[in-house]
This record gives C-alpha cells, sequence and structure tokens, in this order.
C-alpha cells in the first residue's frame, strides 16, 4: 500500500513537470515569435533610418547649393552697387556735352536709362527679400 501512494504521488510529480514542460515550452514559441517580430521591425527601422539619412544628405546639398547662389547673388548685387551704372563713352560726351551746352542737367533718354537699371535693382532687392523672408516665415520651422 505504501508504494502505490508513492506511485501515485510519482505519477502527479511527472504529470505536473509535464504540464509545466508544456507551458514552458507554448510560452518560449510566444517569446521567439515575438522576438522574430522584434527583429524585423528593427531591420525595417533601421532601412527607415538608412533611406532618411541619404535624404538628410541630398536635402542638405540642395540646401547649401541654394545658399551659395544667393550668396552669389548678394556679391554680385553689392558689386553693382559699389560700381553703379556703368557709364559708355557715348554716355560721357553727351553728359559733358549737356553740362557744357545747355545746363539743364540730364536729358530724358540718360534719365531714363538711370532709372531702368534702378528699377532692375530694385527688382532683384525685392525678390532676394522675398526669398529670405520666405524661409523664415513658415511656422513649421
Amino acid at each position: 500500500m505504501e508504494q502505490e501512494s508513492e506511485l501515485q504521488r510519482l505519477e502527479q510529480f511527472v504529470e505536473s513537470l509535464l504540464l509545466r514542460f508544456t507551458r514552458l515550452r507554448e510560452e518560449n514559441r510566444k517569446l521567439q515569435g515575438e522576438l522574430a517580430e522584434r527583429d524585423e521591425e528593427i531591420q525595417n527601422l533601421r532601412s527607415n533610418l538608412s533611406s532618411s539619412d541619404v535624404e538628410r544628405n541630398e536635402i542638405s546639398l540642395r540646401v547649401n547649393r541654394l545658399v551659395a547662389q544667393i550668396e552669389e547673388w548678394e556679391r554680385n548685387l553689392g558689386e553693382e552697387e559699389i560700381t553703379g551704372p556703368e557709364m559708355t563713352e557715348n554716355d560721357e560726351d553727351s553728359a559733358g556735352e549737356e553740362m557744357a551746352g545747355e545746363g539743364a542737367g540730364v536729358n530724358a533718354t540718360e534719365t531714363g536709362e538711370f532709372s531702368s537699371v534702378a528699377e532692375e535693382n530694385e527688382e532683384e532687392r525685392r525678390v532676394q527679400h522675398n526669398l529670405f523672408s520666405m524661409g523664415t516665415s513658415s511656422p513649421e520651422e
């Protein structure tokens, strides 16, 4: 009788071990599945990060080119303002004749030439101002 009770206890112990083993194996499968999903997610995130880095570098290059163009425009605009409108020999001759002759000042054609250059410079200044103000007025930045 004592042996039978020992056998029953042993059977119960083995049953409980098998039950725990089955549960642990199922938990292991579940965790392996989660691990595989996370590994896949990590791979996707690394891929996205890589493509984002490439895109960021391309955008950075484009912005640098735009900044270089703007700086070049500013230098050219600065040179035009410093040197002013260039006078040709004909302009100098006619200006000298008017000053010596009538004493009335600059004639209409010269005024038109200077005003058109001034208008072009003013238009270029407005365009550049608009370019700069567009970058600072964006609410996203």
